[in-house]
């Protein structure tokens, strides 16, 4: 008997419900589905499929060809006809240039988004589906658990993630997967299984054959109190100008709780460094002992340098700055993390230069056409991001997708 025997098929009307419960979106939708073939993504790029018809949107599904493993073109060229006999436009995603060696599910996964938003902003895509669900989310807040994260990272995963220029949603983050494959059974529909998710080499697979104890909502109330204070204090106690470098009032900010003077660290760390995640806690409680207890600090955190008395200066450390190369214009690119730089066609190098600051170079030696790039500082991670939200309580006040200025009708 399959292991989703008993378990209920997802019907079009269930995740209709999911769906607008992650609302806004425009009068005709433009999705995409991260799709990999296996039973998760492709339940829902059918749903998604069913969905955005309905509404006379558009759907695309984006396959990324990780190259991880022999085989790898070959099957994503084969989930890329199986989208073609449902009538679903797809593109495939080709991760090119070497593989790491070691964190190879960080920088996988890192990548991968990389590859996933470029692609949305190249097809004006405001929406990305991804196929999270609940044993997900329960193995997120179980590695977190034991790496010791605090209520920020044991909160689990949000079912909506707003990017500067789209949004990543995760309709099926309550939904168990079996029933994603019984949906699949009950249409008849195939679906790839991954060797990668059964390779005990990484956490999260050794973890799944341990099985994963049910945490439930994590401390999603929590780090909804918490992000929403710092949504209310980060203005007061702090200011980033426009080439990415903070100061932060010292005074003010030891009057503060404990835990929202960390959590400023953490964002403050995330935002001028760039930075997809934040530092470890123990690195976190050490600064914050330092900001207490001298007069004067002179420290690093999180990739920035942290100096000064009763006004603190955070600015990017100048290593590990990135040199990028390309040939063709590709509207804006996100350089370390931080600053969105408009790119020319034609050979072009965009490097450090003024400290942390970026500078655009034409590889040809020919004269600018257009003027300038444009350089903004614009971070990945920017200091107050729309409050986390799971949807265990239902209630959204102030969470995911309120007043997202992305969504308008054309």
């Amino acid at each position: 008997m399959p292991p989703e025997a008993g378990h209920e098929p997802l019907g079009p009307a269930e995740f209709a419900e999911a769906m607008a419960a992650l609302a806004p979106f425009e009068a005709c939708p433009h999705l995409a589905v991260a799709l990999s073939g296996g039973p998760d993504s492709t339940a829902l790029l059918l749903l998604a499929s069913e969905w955005v018809r309905a509404r006379e949107g558009a759907l695309v599904a984006f396959i990324v060809d990780h190259g991880l493993r022999d085989g790898s073109s070959v099957e994503a060229r084969a989930v890329a006809r199986h989208c073609s006999t449902h009538g679903i436009a797809s593109r495939i995603l080709t991760w090119n240039g070497p593989k790491p060696a070691s964190a190879i599910e960080e920088k996988a996964r890192h990548t991968r988004y990389r590859l996933l938003e470029t692609a949305c902003r190249r097809h004006g895509v405001l929406h990305l589906l991804t196929a999270h669900h609940r044993q997900d989310h329960q193995e997120t807040v179980a590695l977190r658990l034991e790496s010791g994260s605090g209520p920020m990272g044991l909160a689990g995963m949000s079912r909506c993630v707003e990017r500067p220029a789209l949004r990543i949603l995760r309709p099926l983050l309550g939904v168990h997967p079996a029933r994603l494959k019984a949906t699949l059974r009950v249409r008849g529909e195939h679906w790839l299984d991954d060797p990668m998710n059964r390779n005990a080499r990484f956490a999260r697979v050794r973890l799944r054959q341990q099985g994963v104890p049910d945490c439930g909502p994590g401390h999603c109330e929590r780090r909804t109190e918490l992000e929403r204070e710092l949504a209310r204090l980060l203005p007061r106690m702090t200011h980033v100008d426009g080439r990415g470098v903070a100061k932060l009032d010292r005074p003010g900010w030891q009057c503060l709780p404990e835990d929202v003077r960390r959590l400023i660290l953490v964002r403050l760390a995330m935002t001028v460094g760039g930075r997809d995640y934040p530092p470890a806690t123990r690195k976190t409680d050490r600064l914050a002992h330092l900001l207490h207890s001298q007069a004067t600090v002179a420290a690093t955190l999180g990739g920035c340098r942290w100096q000064g008395g009763r006004e603190v200066t955070v600015r990017r450390e100048i290593r590990n700055l990135p040199v990028n190369e390309g040939h063709r214009g590709e509207g804006e690119i996100l350089w370390d993390g931080r600053f969105r730089v408009s790119v020319p066609d034609g050979p072009w190098r965009i490097r450090p230069a003024g400290g942390s600051f970026p500078v655009v170079e034409l590889l040809s030696g020919e004269p600018w056409l257009s003027g300038a790039p444009s350089i903004r500082f614009a971070p990945r991670q920017p200091l107050t991001a729309p409050l986390f939200w799971n949807g265990g309580s239902g209630d959204r006040s102030g969470g995911a997708g309120t007043g997202n200025s992305l969504i308008q009708s054309p």
